[in-house]
């Protein structure tokens, strides 16, 4: 098996101009093909307000929020050297379409959950605010059968060993704990403080 990797990038690093530096400087630190999803920030931020406001429905907000982080994937993707976007339901390393040279790809994550959806094989996640960047990247990293998942954020956990107790200080969505738990062999879960990297680093 290809040792693989899924690198979920916080919404919160998304308002750092020193993001792309910092994240290419961090790349280049891991081996093997990686797939890196992109938090929503602050522009599923404002739609989270737009539902407050005028109360739409929990799964149309859902998919608003999985295509707004096309739109931070596309931001980043065009930021980042060496980099590919990738909008496809199975991993961009075994596509048989990709340069060798090319090892990272941003993904587009609606693409990802709606050809899931249309194939049959959805991804069983709550379509609810419940279920974040930090869930979709768990279970990419699951169906795809990567080795690793990097969780890069602008915080720390709280517990290097509870995924609850994570959920409860909002360092992981509320899905996560149980998603964890419900993966016969979950992967190698990294978190990184990447405004603090290479200080800030917890394997969980």
């Amino acid at each position: 098996m290809i040792p693989s990797s899924i690198v979920k990038c916080g919404g919160s690093l998304l308002d750092w101009p020193e993001l792309p530096t910092a994240l290419a400087t961090w790349l280049d630190t891991i081996s093997g093909p990686v797939a890196i999803i992109v938090g929503g920030g602050k522009v599923v931020d404002a739609l989270r307000a737009l539902h407050e406001i005028h109360q739409t429905g929990e799964e149309s907000s859902h998919w608003r929020a999985l295509r707004a982080m096309d739109i931070t994937a596309t931001v980043l993707c065009e930021k980042m050297p060496y980099t590919r976007p990738w909008k496809g339901v199975m991993p961009p390393w075994l596509s048989g379409t990709h340069s060798t040279a090319c090892q990272r790809w941003v993904v587009q994550p609606s693409n990802w959950a709606e050809g899931l959806a249309l194939s049959g094989m959805d991804t069983h996640l709550p379509r609810s605010w419940a279920t974040s960047s930090d869930s979709l990247a768990l279970q990419m990293a699951h169906s795809w059968k990567c080795t690793r998942l990097f969780l890069l954020k602008s915080a720390t956990p709280t517990s290097a060993s509870d995924w609850g107790a994570n959920a409860k200080a909002h360092y992981v969505d509320s899905v996560f704990p149980n998603l964890v738990r419900s993966i016969e062999t979950p992967p190698e879960i990294i978190c990184i403080n990447l405004r603090n990297w290479p200080v800030d680093a917890t394997t969980i």
